[in-house]
């Protein structure tokens, strides 16, 4: 028997100065406090049991029961407090050594029964087999399901100080209630190899979505145009691979890498969708001495261009590291790491804002810049 609780909980102060504008939209040289130290975070805390069961010679049952409890409150970006639990039943047959000597199965099943949406059962089927002694295909069949999140359903950034009915400043955006979840069918083929110095793995993998939730939808109210959530009426269709792969170059050298190609679209034709880039990459070399406490570490990020209000184009960063352990035990170690050593700008989303004239225009958030960084560990 296996049981887990946590509890995390993260708060912040936000403080948002404007400057004061007269009734004509000029600026006064005064200033307007929008927050003074206003309260932005969330409480997420739960426990999860299982218990393991032999039920007949080749087959294992594992069932347990899983509950989270959620709390946000946001005063800045405005979403209202609220609370949200979800319980679970899950329970998953999987095959022994006593089944097969070169393949295995697995079927496990979920109910989600969150207190403020509809429940939801998703399933999912694996199985692999070992052609040789390094070569295998591994495949996977299921369902999931996505709960829309509190911004999606509860933001409130909406101003009507005089209330006339017309939002203020010329933007707004608010949630939507209505959402309905997220549904989807996911198929994943697998080829891989497992040598003595090199692994590999190629996917092929498939995935439909039904009323995929959409961001930025434009909303009017009283002429003023703003930003709400939707389901849509049209079926996402993802379509992809990944190939991993990891080698021992020499004793003291090692080599890491992945490429992900993922065609996101509506109805399987048009744009792809926003936030889901088309082209990912990572890569690491590593050198650890056989015999020595140092290591060193270079790692490589490209993320090709991504749609979002505007495109943002593509970039690559990359961060080198190196590690001294301290003792022969090797309880203490120091890593200093250099990240974004080229000093690149590149952005990792975008929002929308408006200017004390009123205008609106888009800002990108960027990217950590080149920034040096000390961390000390100890391994009990």
């Amino acid at each position: 028997m296996f049981t887990k609780a946590y509890y995390h909980s993260w708060d912040t102060d936000y403080t948002r100065i404007y400057n004061e504008l007269d009734s004509s939209g000029a600026l006064t040289g005064g200033i307007v406090v929008r927050n003074n130290k206003t309260y932005w975070g969330y409480k997420d805390y739960g426990f999860s049991t299982m218990l393991e069961w032999q039920v007949a010679e080749p087959v294992e049952m594992v069932f347990g029961f899983d509950q989270q409890n959620y709390s946000a409150e946001d005063d800045v970006w405005r979403i209202a407090d609220q609370k949200e639990r979800v319980n679970a039943l899950f329970v998953q047959l999987r095959s022994d050594e006593d089944f097969s000597e070169h393949t295995r199965f697995s079927f496990g099943v979920r109910n989600n029964r969150p207190s403020k949406s509809r429940n939801s059962t998703v399933w999912n089927v694996t199985a692999r087999h070992d052609i040789s002694d390094n070569w295998y295909v591994l495949s996977n069949i299921g369902t999931s399901f996505r709960l829309p999140d509190a911004e999606a359903l509860f933001l409130n950034e909406y101003d009507d100080l005089d209330n006339d009915g017309v939002p203020d400043g010329g933007w707004f955006a608010i949630g939507n209630p209505d959402l309905k979840p997220e549904s989807s069918r996911n198929y994943n083929l697998s080829v891989g190899y497992n040598g003595s110095s090199l692994q590999s793995e190629l996917t092929l993998f498939k995935r439909d979505i039904k009323d995929y939730i959409d961001s930025y939808i434009p909303i009017v109210i009283n002429g003023v145009e703003g930003e709400t959530f939707a389901n849509s009426d049209d079926e996402v269709n993802i379509r992809g691979a990944e190939l991993q792969l990891s080698a021992s170059l020499t004793e003291s050298v090692s080599l890491t890498g992945s490429f992900n190609y993922n065609r996101a679209l509506f109805n399987d034709r048009g744009d792809q969708l926003k936030s889901i880039p088309r082209r990912e990459a990572k890569g690491s070399l590593k050198y650890q001495p056989v015999g020595k406490r140092w290591d060193a570490q270079i790692n490589v990020l490209y993320v090709g261009d991504v749609n979002d209000r505007e495109v943002r184009p593509a970039y690559t960063i990359a961060d080198i590291s190196a590690g001294l352990t301290l003792d022969n035990a090797g309880h203490h170690k120091l890593t200093m790491r250099l990240e974004n050593i080229a000093d690149k700008k590149y952005a990792t989303s975008m929002g929308r804002g408006t200017r004390d004239s009123g205008d609106k225009y888009v800002y990108r958030n960027l990217g950590m810049e080149r920034t040096l960084h000390l961390a000390y560990r100890y391994t009990f």
